[in-house]
C-alpha cells in the first residue's frame, strides 16, 4: 500500500465519520434553533411560517437557511 492510497484512505475514513457524527445531531440542532428563531422573530413580527434547514457537507461545513413568513410586523413607533 502506498503513502498516496493509504493517506486517501485516512481523508476517507475521516470523512465517513464526520458526515455519521453530524447526521443524527443536525435534526436536534434543527428543532432548537427553530424555536429559538421562533422566540427571536415572536419579538418583531407575528411568524405565521418558519423553516430552517440544516446541511453538512463532506467535511462537516454547516450550511443554515431560514426562510420566515409574516402578515404582520408589530408596531415600533413608540420606540422610535
Amino acid at each position: 500500500m502506498g503513502k498516496n492510497s493509504k493517506d486517501m484512505a485516512v481523508k476517507r475514513l475521516k470523512r465517513v465519520l464526520t458526515v455519521d457524527k453530524v447526521n443524527p445531531s443536525s435534526v436536534r440542532l434543527g428543532e432548537i434553533l427553530k424555536s429559538d428563531l421562533v422566540l427571536l422573530f415572536s419579538n418583531y413580527m407575528e411568524v405565521k411560517n418558519l423553516n430552517v434547514d440544516i446541511d453538512f457537507d463532506q467535511n462537516g461545513v454547516c450550511y443554515i437557511a431560514v426562510n420566515a413568513a409574516s402578515d404582520k410586523l408589530k408596531n415600533f413607533s413608540v420606540l422610535l
